[in-house]
């Protein structure tokens, strides 16, 4: 039976060892890799839903000041202007009264010119005013609708991105009939272009909920931006460091307030959808005129609230961008850091092993050699020993009586006692030698 050297054993004993900790290192970069995709995959879903809710409370915000101006049917006067300077004073008492700057009515006599007056935020009158940069659009819609929507139909964007302004339709009953409306009943008169304050804005709301939905700004991860889509420029950050071109790219983009709107007419008259529809369909037949904007389809919403999809219609768009330069790219460096840890534990393992396999063959080597020594220094030992007892036996039993030999005895039994400590001597030396002590 062949038997291994020991140190053989020790030597393959490590080897085992090393290949078990390169599979166990190969496993944990598997592991970590799959580990750092899962949680990017999270957080990124997190962070979406996170801007979904951002983006949906906004619209909510800004769509309670088109339900505040919606055409309310039920008027108790029946002047246009004396109702929108009722709307004005009320929402004026509304938490976010700040949020509208200013109120522009646009008004269609049955013949002549557009009649365009405004009233600022506090303001009791309406005063004429020249028909304002940007409210083209709103001019062209009333002149493609005509003057009377349910014969027609027409779809009304809610939402200008410039002036950023809220617009509502001003559409009056021209008879009614036992309570109700048919689509014949409505004319469209005029609408309200409500000017958003974008100092409250960006100064407010855009930071409340910023923190609400991102967490705190100061400590978070994440940076909030808010940007225009047709320039691009920065209309609200949460990181005045950021540049417009850092922006291009994020970890999430989504548009903001998008140009929804009404759409009145025969396929649905009072209605706030999309976009166009075709006609065909009756005013909500055997039910009460509408009273502001219906839900979003297929979605959980609040009745009168425009909240839908965002999409290339949107004014703004919201960017949020990881701080460390993107989610990806944070999620992987925590990801080599672990790594690395792990890596570097199972190194150290590895180097400790091979260090006590060297240390274990050294002492073993030691102690061979300190046996081979002791060996050695017993055999030398022996000899003055037994030169000693032969000659102290030999004066013990009176084989020497001449005083001569006598003397001669004595001699050698002094010579091998000198050799003899002369041995002990060398081995005290040896031995403060490996103690470090003499």
């Amino acid at each position: 039976m062949v038997r291994w050297p020991r140190e053989y054993g020790m030597w393959l004993l490590v080897g085992v060892l090393t290949v078990l900790l390169g599979l166990l290192a190969m496993l944990q970069y598997r592991w970590t890799g799959e580990i750092g995709r899962a949680e990017a995959a999270r957080q990124q879903h997190r962070l979406e839903r996170s801007a979904r809710r951002f983006a949906q409370e906004l619209r909510q915000e800004v769509s309670q000041v088109g339900i505040a101006f919606r055409p309310d049917f039920r008027g108790r006067s029946g002047d246009v202007r004396t109702d929108k300077l009722d709307h004005l004073a009320r929402w004026e008492q509304t938490r976010h009264a700040e949020l509208v700057s200013r109120m522009v009515v646009v008004t269609r006599p049955p013949s002549g010119e557009l009649l365009v007056e405004a009233a600022d935020l506090g303001g009791d009158t309406l005063v004429a005013i020249p028909l304002p940069a940007g409210l083209e659009r709103v001019r062209q819609q009333l002149e493609d609708a005509g003057p009377s929507p349910s014969s027609r139909g027409f779809r009304w964007d809610w939402m200008l991105p410039r002036p950023l302004a809220v617009v509502v339709p001003i559409v009056r009953p021209h008879r009614r009939e036992r309570g109700r409306f048919r689509p014949e009943d409505l004319r469209l008169s005029g609408a309200t272009v409500l000017e958003l304050n974008l100092d409250y804005l960006t100064s407010e709301l855009l930071p409340q909920l910023a923190e609400v939905h991102f967490g705190p700004l100061d400590q978070g991860d994440y940076a909030v931006a808010v940007l225009r889509r047709e320039d691009g420029a920065i209309v609200y950050s949460s990181d005045p460091t950021l540049r417009p071109d850092e922006l291009e790219q994020g970890d999430v983009r989504m548009g903001l307030l998008s140009h929804q709107g009404w759409s009145f007419g025969p396929g649905s008259p009072g209605r706030y959808e999309r976009g166009p529809r075709p006609a065909g369909g009756p005013l909500s037949p055997g039910g009460p005129p509408p009273r502001g904007l219906p839900d979003r389809k297929g979605e959980p919403g609040e009745r009168g609230r425009p909240s839908g999809g965002e999409g290339d219609s949107s004014p703004w768009i919201l960017v949020v961008r990881h701080h460390g330069g993107s989610l990806a790219e944070a999620v992987e460096g925590v990801r080599r850091r672990n790594l690395g840890v792990g890596l570097g534990i199972l190194l150290l393992l590895g180097t400790a092993a091979v260090v006590l396999a060297v240390g274990a063959q050294r002492a073993r080597r030691l102690a061979r050699q300190q046996l081979e020594f002791v060996a050695g220094v017993t055999h030398e030992i022996n000899t003055p020993l037994a030169a000693i007892r032969s000659a102290g036996q030999n004066l013990a039993d009176g084989v020497v009586s001449d005083t001569q030999q006598v003397r001669r005895y004595g001699d050698l039994i002094q010579k091998e006692g000198g050799r003899l400590t002369a041995l002990v001597a060398q081995v005290l030396d040896f031995a403060g030698i490996e103690s470090g002590s003499r």
